[in-house]
């Protein structure tokens, strides 16, 4: 897919609709998270405001989404979640709070979800 035909699939309002559909699931489940899972705060303040906005929350989704690229192949419900779910902690600013905690210096990885870190490399070196 195209730039210009991801665009026209992001502003197709069915698509929209789906993602809504996407949005709120996932919001809700998230919501429902142990508080020990890692950046719980972020990822349910997210879901909290997409909960009080799922319309506009699925706008601001939706680009985003139509991007991944099981979605392009099948534009499935499942397809869709899944994107929605792996996409979560960088719309929650999930990235962002890492990222800045790395360049503070923080010795250890900062967890995101299922365990994965945006730390590629191990444990940053001391200095």
């Amino acid at each position: 897919m195209g730039f210009l035909q991801i665009w026209q699939a992001s502003v197709d309002q069915d698509v929209v609709n789906r993602v809504k559909v996407a949005v709120v699931k996932a919001a809700i489940a998230i919501s429902a998270e142990p508080a020990a899972t890692p950046n719980h705060a972020n990822r349910g303040a997210y879901a909290r405001s997409v909960l009080m906005d799922p319309d506009g929350s699925a706008k601001r989704m939706t680009l985003g989404v139509v991007t991944d690229a099981a979605v392009q192949a099948t534009r499935s419900d499942e397809a869709i979640y899944n994107a929605v779910a792996g996409q979560w902690n960088a719309y929650a600013g999930v990235a962002e709070e890492a990222l800045a905690a790395l360049a503070a210096g923080v010795a250890e990885p900062v967890e995101i979800v299922a365990k994965r870190s945006i730390w590629p490399f191990g444990k940053k070196a001391q200095a």
